[in-house]
């Protein structure tokens, strides 16, 4: 039919091959080595620590435990940021909830472009 000329088709089962989602272990691994080398992290890191060292005492006792505590910190944060969006996902999943959202954030986006340009025009006028 016409309908499904106008469709793209796999050639056969083997070319449309279902990709399976990446393991949670594999997505946590990923994740880990982007942190760790993320040079925004490595220069938090040597502009903080610096601050809550004592350089007369023993600096590896404290560069563990200022990391664990940094380590434990993060991983709760990340931990409720992770559980919190999957609700948030889901909950936003029902109905036009989605749509509302992206209508809301394209009103308040309209309404701070509206502000900055009365800004710059009185800026302008002044």
């Amino acid at each position: 039919t016409a309908e499904m000329a106008d469709k793209p088709m796999p050639r056969s089962l083997s070319s449309a091959a279902v990709k399976a989602p990446p393991s949670d272990w594999l997505l946590f691994r990923t994740g880990m080595w982007v942190s760790l080398s993320n040079p925004k992290a490595i220069l938090f890191f040597a502009a903080f620590f610096p601050k809550f060292i004592n350089f007369s005492a023993p600096l590896w006792p404290q560069y563990i435990m200022l990391t664990c505590g940094l380590f434990l910190s993060e991983t709760i944060w990340q931990l409720i940021y992770t559980i919190g969006g999957k609700k948030l996902a889901g909950w936003l999943d029902v109905g036009e909830r989605l749509a509302w959202l992206n209508r809301g954030c394209g009103v308040i986006f309209i309404l701070i472009a509206a502000a900055l340009l009365a800004e710059v025009l009185n800026g302008f006028l002044a």
